[in-house]
């Protein structure tokens, strides 16, 4: 498996007292990105089933992220709050669960993080 991509990754800091919600940015090269887009058929209607799986090799920067963070494919700017950030690209997701898969060889330790 090749790990070409590059993602930019805000890290949500919430808000507190009168101080607004901001976002920390960091940037993460040799990545690898898959999206799958969908739809399903329920009672309710269509509804978009879209999932983002991003593989990390293994990094101390992957640690900090976590569920609510949002991941942006390609390398962008600051920015000032989440709406901003997603604006960059319609390649992007919320994180919804991040997965420690550091075992076996070594070489293969990675992160696999999910969203939508």
């Amino acid at each position: 498996m090749i790990f070409n991509d590059t993602i930019t990754v805000y890290t949500v800091i919430p808000q507190r007292g009168r101080t607004p919600e901001s976002l920390q940015r960091s940037v993460i090269k040799g990545v690898f990105w898959d999206g799958t887009f969908g739809a399903g058929f329920s009672k309710r209607g269509k509804e978009e089933q879209d999932s983002v799986t991003v593989m990390i090799p293994d990094s101390p920067d992957v640690t900090a992220i976590k569920a609510g963070d949002i991941i942006l494919r390609g390398e962008h700017g600051e920015a000032a709050s989440a709406a901003e950030a997603c604006g960059f690209t319609a390649e992007h997701f919320v994180v919804t669960s991040v997965r420690d898969c550091r075992y076996g060889s070594q070489s293969m330790w990675h992160w696999e993080i999910k969203g939508t």
